[in-house]
């Protein structure tokens, strides 16, 4: 058992790191100015990343509250879709909330969704959820030695697993 939560903490962190490098390598080819010739829609502004994954919500406002609780942050909202993206290392992907009449359209269902999150510190991201007012959010357990997680869920009913380090 330990060598199984070993190999899936290292996996998770091998994966991170990797999402976190090429982000970085993207920022970097996104900042280099592109010529006058140059066609706005050039290859180099569709590097091989996750941009978004969307999800579908009753409430725009209690899930931008839920996820910016876990340190995403507030984009642009056009009415049927919003924008949420992580703050620094995550560059440019995120959530796209859509709402019902959207998700119907898409075919999409709401709250079939499984995220893992990882975190610095799961008892902070835990009362940061519970301040913002989501008071079910369960407190955090130790996996094995090596890691502690939250078993939640959002506003809308996805699946959210908080994963980081043991806490002592």
């Amino acid at each position: 058992m330990k060598n199984m939560v070993a190999s899936a903490c290292a996996a998770a962190l091998l994966l991170f790191a990797g999402v976190a490098l090429a982000q970085t390598q993207s920022q970097q080819a996104q900042a280099q100015q592109l010529p006058a010739s140059a066609s706005a829609n050039s290859a180099s502004q569709f590097a091989a990343q996750l941009r978004s994954v969307k999800i579908v919500s009753l409430d725009f406002a209690r899930t931008t509250t839920f996820y910016t609780a876990l340190g995403m942050k507030a984009g642009v909202n056009r009415g049927q879709t919003a924008d949420l993206t992580w703050d620094g290392a995550s560059g440019n992907s995120g959530l796209v909330i859509v709402d019902k009449a959207y998700g119907e359209r898409a075919k999409m269902q709401r709250g079939g969704t499984y995220f893992m999150f990882l975190t610095p510190d799961v008892r902070a991201a835990v009362a940061r959820l519970k301040a913002a007012g989501f008071a079910d959010v369960p407190e955090p357990k130790a996996m094995g030695t090596l890691v502690s997680y939250s078993m939640l869920k959002d506003p809308d009913g996805n699946s959210i697993e908080l994963l980081g380090p043991l806490i002592k």
